[in-house]
Formats: C-alpha cells, structure tokens, sequence
C-alpha cells in the first residue's frame, strides 16, 4: 500500500478501538479498525500543490481520528442531531470542501462507504467496503505519482530544449 497519512493522532490501543466499536453497536468491519489501528486519522503525505491540479477536490481526503483531536465520536453525534436521516451512517472523513465519507451501519449495506455532499444534502454510494475505498485512493495515488513523475520529465525536456537553444543562439 502507497497511501500514506500524516498529521495523524496518537496510535490507538486495541482496548480503545474495542470501546469505540462498542459505542457504535460492534457494526464496524475489520478492514476500517485494521485501517484505524494503522491511522488514527490524518491527511494525505503525497498530494502536494502541484499533483493536486490532477485531481477532483472530492479525493484530497482528510480522515477523522477515533480518540484525541476532533474525533468521530464527536462527528458522529453532531450528525446524528443535525441530519437525522444519518442515523446509521459513520462520518470518518472530509474532503476539502467539508463533504463527508460515511461508513454504513445500516444492517443491509453495512460497511458500505458513502459520499454525502453538505450542500447538496445527497449521499451516494461510492464503495462496496472500506477496503474497496482504500484500494482506490492508493491506486489514486500511484496514478498521480506517475502522471506527476511523466509531466515532470517533460518538463525538464522542455527546458533542457529551450537552454540549448538559446545557448546554440549565443554561440552562432
């Protein structure tokens, strides 16, 4: 796996990852705790200024810790009062314009990742699992990094041209 977090939280124990399963009702699958006991939240290390003219808005991800900082737990309960029709649903991360990810509880698509879009007040399915949603933002990544790694060595061609040209220039 290439995707990488940083301006993560403190590592969690696998006693707090139990108690926040607990406080959701034990619906959490294993890939989003294994994910979770890896990062406890944070930001993507690869996406700089320049690979972000790549990509939509809606994948520089930003992933909510479970314990210390703003928490999911806290997320969760703001949902739960604000958008009632979000009962089941388990924000754990944002995008830049503060729309949210959300993991399902929901019985029959538990696990199920959501993209729910605060102004338009939509949630659209986006992943089969959590596991899926990781794959795809490492493929993501790795895609990226090559489109980046191609343009710049075009880059470089491209200069490299202009200098001898204009030293080919001074010289005849």
């Amino acid at each position: 796996m290439v995707l990488k977090l940083e301006e993560t939280q403190q590592q969690l124990t696998d006693e707090e990852l139990n108690e926040f399963s607990q406080l959701v009702g034990n619906k959490i699958p294993d890939d989003f705790i294994n994910f979770y006991r890896q990062f406890n939240g944070g930001t993507f290390i690869q996406v700089d200024s320049k690979m972000s003219n790549y990509v939509d808005d809606k994948f520089l991800i930003n992933f909510f810790s479970i314990k210390y900082g703003l928490t999911i737990e806290n997320i969760y309960a703001q949902f739960r009062r604000d958008f009632p029709q979000l009962q089941d649903m388990l924000p754990f991360a944002s995008d830049l314009n503060l729309n949210c990810y959300l993991l399902s509880l929901r019985p029959q698509d538990n696990g199920c990742i959501y993209y729910w879009s605060v102004v338009e007040r939509e949630l659209t399915l986006q992943f089969e699992s959590f596991n899926c949603f990781i794959l795809f933002l490492d493929e993501l990544l790795q895609s990226l990094d090559k489109k980046y790694k191609k343009n710049r060595q075009l880059d470089i061609l491209i200069w490299s041209w202009v200098i001898v040209s204009i030293a080919l220039y001074i010289y005849f």
